[in-house]
């Protein structure tokens, strides 16, 4: 599953960022808002750096596991650590591909087709690396649909 960079993830980080900016410069002095500012920037540039250095694409292999292709092409077999989470709307990942230390990946609907993603989702909750939502009933809230479950 080939991976995008993802429109909705670089909105929020850059819309917390300008927020930020807009509350420093309201209410520090000049000074200080300039450094903070300066921070805010190195900020910026982390995470820029951060993105780059994510995979390109994930693939699931036979026996189950799963392969990490960097922008490089190269291909490293990855251990899915547990700390996962897997919505309708966000999937992270804490990956550990023996290269370095952990990278953690969040995936919004954009980051891939939706096909790929339900998979990523699915092989999540099968491999007992996210915990598993209780199905939805048609017509509840998903409180009552819990509920109901638990009264069978």
């Amino acid at each position: 599953m080939r991976l995008r960079p993802s429109r909705t993830l670089a909105t929020v980080v850059a819309t917390g960022h300008v927020a930020a900016l807009a509350g420093v410069w309201l209410t520090l002095p000049a000074a200080g808002a300039a450094v903070t500012t300066l921070g805010l920037a190195v900020s910026a540039v982390a995470f820029a750096r951060r993105l780059a250095a994510h995979p390109r694409a994930l693939a699931f292999r036979a026996d189950g596991g799963l392969e990490c292709i960097d922008r490089n092409g190269v291909v490293r077999a990855c251990r899915v650590l547990d700390t996962n989470v897997a919505t309708w709307w966000l999937v992270t990942l804490t990956l550990d591909t023996g290269h370095g230390g952990p990278t953690a990946i969040a995936l919004f609907p954009d980051s891939c087709d939706r096909e790929s993603l339900r998979r990523l989702r699915a092989w999540l909750v099968l491999h007992g690396r996210s915990p598993a939502s209780p199905p939805r009933q048609a017509g509840l809230t998903a409180s009552e649909s819990a509920q109901s479950l638990t009264r069978r």
